[in-house]
């Protein structure tokens, strides 16, 4: 996640990241307005744990749903700004599903 966020501008009036993790439980780590420099996104990046079991992800979609709305104050800013609302989903699925087979 910290080379993805390289490739952008991070700031207020600029890109934000949020970060949920999701394994028997959904957790916000960080909200999309956290974080406003780089260097303080990949430090908070760097305190998130990885999580241990499970994927859960149907829990996290619609927690990351919610932070994408602005009326929820989690940063969101309203779509009639036209900042695109993009979503990265890194999970250990595949690998998960082979262990079942």
């Amino acid at each position: 996640m910290k080379n993805v966020a390289s490739y952008f501008n991070i700031g207020p009036d600029a890109s934000q990241f949020g970060a949920i993790t999701f394994d028997s439980s959904s957790r916000v780590h960080f909200n999309l307005n956290t974080y406003n420099t780089l260097s303080g996104l990949k430090s908070g990046i760097n305190a998130i744990p990885y999580p241990a079991r499970g994927t859960y992800i149907v829990d996290a979609l619609n927690l990351a749903r919610s932070m994408f709305n602005p009326s929820n104050n989690l940063g969101a800013r309203a779509a009639s700004e036209g900042v695109p609302k993009i979503a990265v989903i890194m999970t250990g699925l595949l690998l998960a599903l082979r262990h079942q087979l």
